[in-house]
């Protein structure tokens, strides 16, 4: 406190108040000061305390918010190690069906070209009988005609 504002507040003061000394008018200037800032700091201490709560009440949400994405991220990496367990084993069972299928082709293929060799043996078999059967026919007409003469 200046004195010259001493000065001034106690120059502006009422005839009444000329009885207060500078002394007591500046203890009450100093009160109302100490008083408004005691006000501003409750003030502060308040906002604190509702940021405190709010932030407590923000922490709850989000570690409700964390634990539910937690347990459906879970949720979905056992849905998924099943399935992928799942199509493992369908895709070993796949390739057994597979393996099997491509041997049994060999072997019907084998069996096949088998088949194929004893149909162009009983072919070639079939026509030399015909042939050995067309010529006994001919010479059995032969010889019908050779006796048909004597």
């Amino acid at each position: 406190m200046t004195a010259g504002r001493l000065q001034l507040s106690y120059v502006s003061q009422s005839p009444s108040a000329d009885t207060r000394s500078p002394l007591m008018i500046s203890r009450d200037e100093e009160k109302k000061k100490l008083a408004s800032l005691n006000d501003r700091l409750a003030t502060y201490i308040d906002g604190v305390h509702q940021l405190k709560t709010e932030n407590s009440r923000i922490s709850l949400i989000a570690q409700s918010h964390g634990e539910t994405v937690q347990q459906e991220v879970t949720r979905i990496k056992v849905f998924c190690e099943e399935e992928l367990n799942r199509v493992r084993g369908e895709t070993v069972d796949l390739t057994n069906e597979k393996a099997k299928l491509q041997f049994e082709n060999e072997k019907l293929k084998t069996d096949l070209e088998d088949l194929r060799v004893k149909y162009d043996y009983l072919t070639v078999l079939s026509c030399s009988t015909i042939f050995g059967a067309r010529l006994f026919m001919v010479k059995a007409i032969s010889l019908s005609v050779y006796s048909s003469q004597l």
